[in-house]
């Protein structure tokens, strides 16, 4: 795990944990269960499928859940503050873009 060195309010980690809920919702409406062409100029052709167990290193978040439940307390809506770390490796500004 990386250095954690930037430290979260309870009000960021509030506003963080609505915007996990709503991007864990739309991950799997929009996201799971796909498969992705990506066809480039060359004609070299790469499908990307995106995975339960991919949303939490997506986020950027330290918690004390695991990948897939950390996915499935988002999608749920049963994510807490307490779930997400106080200390963090991204400052708030940068946490904020990634969850935009």
């Amino acid at each position: 795990m990386a250095n954690k060195s930037q430290i979260l309010s309870d009000g960021h980690k509030e506003k963080i944990r609505s915007q996990i809920i709503s991007g864990a919702r739309n991950y799997k409406k929009q996201l799971m269960d796909k498969v992705f062409l990506i066809v480039c100029e060359d004609g070299i052709e790469y499908e990307v499928r995106f995975f339960k167990g991919d949303y939490k290193h997506l986020t950027g978040i330290y918690s004390n859940l695991s990948d897939d439940d950390f996915f499935e307390y988002c999608v749920s809506g049963k994510v807490d503050k307490g779930n997400i770390d106080t200390q963090q490796k991204y400052d708030w500004g940068t946490l904020k873009k990634r969850e935009e």
